[in-house]
C-alpha cells in the first residue's frame, strides 16, 4: 500500500479545519440566531407608540379661564387691565401683528386700534382680527371693525390659570407633523440621524464607521444609534450600556420600521424627546419646550431657535439654555454649521441664525391667583375622571372665572384685612403688618390668629362663579372659608323673611310692624324665653318694612317673622332661593342664627338679582381633550322660584340700605360707590362675624369676615368689616355704566309717608316721603291724614 504523502496529510488537515471551522459558523449562527430570536419574542409590543396610550404620550391638565366678553360701555381701567393681563403689547404705530394695540388720546378721550389674538374655543374657532375702540367719557363707546362694521361687544382669549399634572410633573403638549417647520425636522436629523429617511432603522455604514472610530481612538465614544433605536430606548428601554439593551433596541428599531412610516416615526420622536426641566417639572417633545423657552407655538420657531433645541437631547443638563445658555448656544452653532455642511441651509441663512442671541423667555410659572377656586375645580375633576385620564390626556378644562375679576377681589380682601388689622390694633389687640409676621420677630403670632375673610362673586344669569377668595392666605390654610365654612349670618338672613311675606301676600313693603322690646317662650333658652335686642337697645317703635330691613331692626324684624310670617314659610322661601344647609326652626332664626355658608347666601342673593329664577352656581364650563374633542359640556340649571314682581320688591327695599341704611357709608368717600346695587349687612352676636351680600343687575357678591375661632369678636359690625371690602371689589368689577335694575310689568309706584305706611297726603312733609314699589292692585289705598 502506497504511503500517504505530507501533502496528503496537509490536505486532509485543511479540510478538517475547513469542515471544523465551517461546523463552528453554522453552530455560531445558530447560536446568534436563536438568542436573536429569544430576543425577538422577549420584546415588548409597540402599541405604546400609538397616540391613544396614555402612558407614552402623558400630557398634562391646562385649566383655563371664560373668555372675556368686552361690551360697550366698558370702562378703560378694566380693558387696561385685560390687556395687561394677556400680554398685549403697546405699540406706536397702527398694530401690524397680533397681540398689540396703539392708543392715541386720553383715557376720557381717544381712539385704540386692538389686533386681537385669534383662539379655539369648545364649539367655536374666532381668527385674529383688527378693531377700532372709540373712547369717550373713559368708556368704550363704539365697537367697529377696519370697513367700519360695528359691534355690540368683542371677546378676548380665555387665560391659562393652572396647569395641573401627577406627581412626576411631566408636561407634553402632542403636535402633528405637519405643524413642525421643516427647519426643525431638518436640525434633530441633521445632527442626530443624517441618513435616517436611507436606512431601515438600523444604520449598517453607521455602526461600522463607530466600530472603527472606537477601534482606533480605543473608546466608546462614537455612537451609532439611529433616530428610531433612540425612539425604542427612550419609550421601552432604559439607557444601561449592555449588549443586550443594543440587541433589543435594535430589533424593536426593525419593529417600529415596519409598523410606522418615517414621518411617524419622526413626529414620535420630536414629541417624545427629552428636552430638559423648566420650572420644576420635566419638559418632554417639541411644543413644549417652544412654549417654555421661547413663549411660541413650535410652527412659530425661527431656524436658530429649533438649532438650540435639537442641541439639547445629546445631554439636557449640559446643553440647558436655562442653566447654560454659552453652552447651549455652542451647540446650537455645531448644529447650524452641519446644516449647513449637508445642504439643509444655505450660507446666508447660516451666517443670520449663527449671529442671534439665545433670547430665553423664561416664562414664570402660572401664578395661581385663585388657588381656592382651583382646589374647588380640581375636586370635581377628581370625581369626575379617573386619575390615568386626568392627568395623561392632555385635557382642558374652560372654567367661569374672569381673572380681571378674580384680581380684584384679591386685592380687595387683601387691603380689607389689612386695614382691619389696624383697626383691630385700636380694640386692644395687637398685629404685626401681615406680611412682616415671622417668627423671631417681638410679636409674631400664628398666621391662623389674624382675622379672615372670604369673597366670591356669581353672575346671577348664569350661575358662573367669576371670582373667589377662601381666605387670607392659602398656602397658610387652604380651607374654603367661601364654600367650606358654616356661619351665622346674622342680619343677613332677614331679607328672606320679607320675601316669604310678599310671596304669600301677608305684607307689603309699606305695612307698619311695631318695633319695642318683646319676647317670644322658646324651650331651647335656659329660661324658657328668646328676647331679641336691638343695637344699643335702641327702640323705634312703629316702622315700615322698608325701615326694618334699611336699618336692621332686630326686634322688629324677629316679632315680623315668629308673629306673622311663621318660622316654617321663612325656612321653606330661604330654601327656595338658594340655602341648602340645615336650618333650625327655632325663633333666632329671624337674625340668622343658624349656620350657612358664604357661597350659598351668595346665591340666594343671585335668586333676587335674576327676579326670582334661580340659578345653580357653575364653576367648569367645558372639559375637552388634547384632540379638541368635548368630553363634558355644562349648562347652567335654572328654575323660577319666586315672582319677579316678588322678587323686584325685595330688590328695591335692599337698594335702600344703600342710599339710607346701614350700607349708606359706601356711597361716600373714600368708596364713592355709585352704581345702582342692593344689599344688606350682617353681624353675629359679639361682632364674632360680619357679612354683606349684596348685587348689581349682572353681579352678586357676598363678603365674610371674621377669626376663625368663633368665639372671637372683631369688633365692627358688618357695615364697616365686610362692606368696604365689598365696595373695592365692586367698583373695579362694575365696568359697565350704572345699568338700574329691571322693573317687572306687575309693579307700580306710589308715593308713602314712610312714617305711616300711608299714601302721600296734601300735608305731609316732603322730607318724609318716599317712592315703594307695589305689586299691582297690592298697593295701599288710604291717605295719610295724620300731619295738621
Amino acid at each position: 500500500m502506497k504511503a500517504k504523502s505530507f501533502g496528503d496529510y496537509l490536505f486532509n488537515l485543511l479540510l478538517w479545519i475547513l469542515i471544523l471551522g465551517f461546523a463552528a459558523a453554522l453552530l455560531m449562527m445558530g447560536l446568534v440566531g436563536g438568542m436573536v430570536l429569544t430576543y425577538w419574542r422577549a420584546l415588548p409590543g409597540i402599541d405604546e407608540l400609538e397616540y391613544g396610550s396614555t402612558r407614552t404620550w402623558q400630557q398634562h391638565l391646562e385649566v383655563y379661564s371664560d373668555i372675556s366678553r368686552i361690551p360697550q360701555g366698558t370702562h378703560i381701567s378694566f380693558l387696561q387691565n385685560k390687556l395687561d393681563r394677556l400680554e398685549y403689547e403697546k405699540v406706536t404705530r397702527k398694530p401690524s401683528t397680533k397681540g398689540e394695540y396703539q392708543f392715541d388720546g386720553t383715557s376720557d378721550l381717544g381712539e385704540i386700534q386692538l389686533y386681537l389674538r385669534g383662539f379655539r374655543y369648545p364649539r367655536r374657532v374666532v381668527e385674529p382680527h383688527l378693531i377700532v375702540l372709540t373712547i369717550r367719557r373713559g368708556r368704550v363707546d363704539v365697537i367697529e371693525d377696519e370697513d367700519g362694521n360695528r359691534f355690540s361687544f368683542f371677546e378676548m382669549e380665555p387665560e391659562l390659570i393652572a396647569e395641573l399634572y401627577d406627581e412626576r410633573g411631566t408636561t407634553r403638549q402632542v403636535v402633528p407633523f405637519a405643524r413642525m417647520p421643516n427647519h426643525l425636522l431638518d436640525a434633530f436629523v441633521a445632527i442626530e440621524d443624517h441618513r435616517f429617511y436611507k436606512h431601515w432603522g438600523v444604520d449598517v455604514q453607521g455602526v461600522l464607521r463607530a466600530l472603527i472610530y472606537d477601534i482606533r481612538t480605543r473608546s466608546t465614544a462614537q455612537g451609532a444609534s439611529t433616530l428610531t433605536m433612540q425612539l425604542a430606548r427612550n419609550v421601552f428601554l432604559n439607557y444601561d450600556q449592555t449588549l443586550s439593551r443594543k440587541i433589543k433596541e435594535a430589533l424593536l428599531a426593525l419593529k417600529i420600521e415596519h409598523r410606522f412610516s418615517k414621518d411617524e416615526i419622526l413626529e414620535r420622536y420630536l414629541n417624545f424627546v427629552d428636552l430638559g426641566r423648566y420650572g420644576g417639572r420635566q419638559v418632554h417633545g417639541v411644543q413644549e419646550a417652544a412654549q417654555c423657552y421661547f413663549g411660541k407655538n413650535v410652527w412659530e420657531l425661527e431656524l436658530h431657535e429649533s438649532a438650540l433645541l435639537a442641541g439639547i437631547p445629546k445631554s439636557p443638563t449640559l446643553y440647558s439654555p436655562l442653566r447654560h445658555p454659552d453652552r447651549a448656544r455652542q451647540r446650537r452653532d455645531v448644529i447650524l454649521n452641519v446644516m449647513l455642511e449637508r445642504n439643509y441651509i444655505s450660507r446666508s441663512e447660516y451666517e443670520k441664525a449663527v449671529k442671534q442671541p439665545v433670547n430665553i423667555s423664561y416664562r414664570p410659572q402660572v401664578l395661581n391667583e385663585a388657588p381656592y377656586f382651583l382646589d374647588m375645580v380640581h375636586r370635581q375633576l377628581q370625581q369626575d375622571y379617573d386619575a390615568e385620564i386626568l392627568y395623561s390626556r392632555g385635557l382642558r378644562v374652560y372654567t367661569t372665572i374672569d381673572m380681571s375679576f378674580q384680581s380684584a377681589a384679591n386685592q380687595a380682601i387683601h387691603d380689607g384685612l389689612s386695614q382691619m388689622d389696624q383697626m383691630l390694633n385700636e380694640k386692644e389687640y395687637q398685629f404685626l403688618a401681615y406680611e412682616e409676621n415671622a417668627p423671631g420677630l417681638p410679636g409674631y403670632q400664628d398666621p391662623l390668629n389674624y382675622v379672615q375673610g372670604a369673597l366670591i362673586a356669581i353672575e346671577p344669569q348664569t350661575g358662573y362663579i367669576r371670582a373667589m377668595v377662601g381666605g387670607r392666605d392659602y398656602d397658610v390654610s387652604p380651607f374654603n372659608r367661601a364654600t367650606q365654612a358654616l356661619r351665622q349670618p346674622g342680619s343677613a338672613f332677614k331679607p328672606f323673611i320679607l320675601a316669604a311675606a310678599y310671596a304669600d301676600g301677608i305684607a307689603r313693603p309699606s305695612d307698619i310692624v311695631i318695633d319695642e322690646p318683646w319676647f317670644v317662650p322658646d324651650r331651647n333658652q335656659p329660661d324658657g324665653r328668646w328676647a331679641p335686642k336691638n343695637y344699643y337697645n335702641r327702640y323705634y317703635g312703629p316702622v315700615t318694612l322698608r325701615t326694618v330691613i334699611e336699618r336692621s331692626i332686630n326686634v322688629a324684624a324677629s316679632r315680623f317673622m315668629n308673629e306673622r310670617v311663621g318660622i316654617r314659610r321663612t325656612v321653606e322661601m330661604a330654601k327656595r332661593l338658594g340655602i341648602k344647609s340645615k336650618l333650625d326652626p327655632y325663633p333666632s332664626l329671624a337674625l340668622g342664627a343658624s349656620v350657612v355658608s358664604l357661597s350659598e347666601l351668595t346665591h340666594a342673593y343671585a335668586t333676587l338679582a335674576a327676579q326670582g329664577i334661580r340659578t345653580e352656581p357653575v364653576s367648569i364650563l367645558y372639559v375637552e381633550d388634547a384632540t379638541g374633542t368635548l368630553l363634558q359640556e355644562f349648562t347652567p340649571r335654572r328654575q323660577r322660584v319666586l315672582d319677579a314682581d316678588v322678587a323686584y320688591q325685595l330688590t328695591y327695599q335692599l337698594q335702600g340700605v344703600f342710599e339710607s341704611g346701614t350700607a349708606r357709608r359706601l356711597r361716600a368717600q373714600p368708596y364713592l360707590f355709585r352704581y345702582p346695587a342692593a344689599g344688606k349687612t350682617g353681624t353675629t352676636t359679639e361682632y364674632s362675624d360680619a357679612w354683606f351680600i349684596g348685587y348689581t343687575p349682572n353681579l352678586a357678591a357676598g363678603v365674610w369676615v371674621g377669626f376663625d375661632t368663633p368665639s372671637l369678636s372683631i369688633r365692627y359690625p358688618g357695615s364697616q368689616a365686610a362692606a368696604p371690602i365689598w365696595a373695592r371689589f365692586m367698583k373695579k368689577v362694575s365696568y359697565q355704566p350704572g345699568i338700574p335694575f329691571d322693573v317687572p310689568p306687575g309693579i307700580v309706584f306710589r308715593e308713602i309717608d314712610k312714617e305711616t305706611g300711608l299714601l302721600r297726603g296734601p300735608k305731609c312733609p316732603s322730607n318724609r316721603i318716599i317712592e315703594e314699589a307695589f305689586i299691582v292692585g297690592n298697593e295701599p289705598a288710604q291717605v295719610c291724614n295724620v300731619h295738621p
